[in-house]
């Protein structure tokens, strides 16, 4: 599941982050989270010890394609918080 918008501040993060946990807390399945937001790292502060496994450096390592292969064998839900300034120049 993304959760994007093309506005700053809207509560992208909020909301990814509270969806993660709750999924991985209540329903003890494997979660992550991949945060795409370049400048801020706010979910990974937002999730502390929840058990979801947050994914920060994706853009910066250009594999988004190999996380998501490798994520999706090990979790049963996976979240992309995509940040408010993402845009075709920031993942190719």
């Amino acid at each position: 599941m993304s959760i994007f918008s093309p506005k700053g501040g809207v509560g992208k993060t909020l909301i990814a982050a509270n969806l993660a946990a709750e999924l991985q807390g209540r329903l003890a399945n494997p979660t992550a989270l991949i945060e795409l937001d370049a400048i801020r790292r706010d979910a990974s502060m937002l999730l502390g010890s929840s058990g979801v496994v947050c994914v920060p450096d994706v853009l910066t390592s250009h594999s988004l394609p190999a996380k998501l292969d490798e994520l999706r064998s090990r979790c049963a839900f996976i979240f992309i918080d995509a940040g408010g300034i993402l845009n075709a120049l920031s993942v190719t």
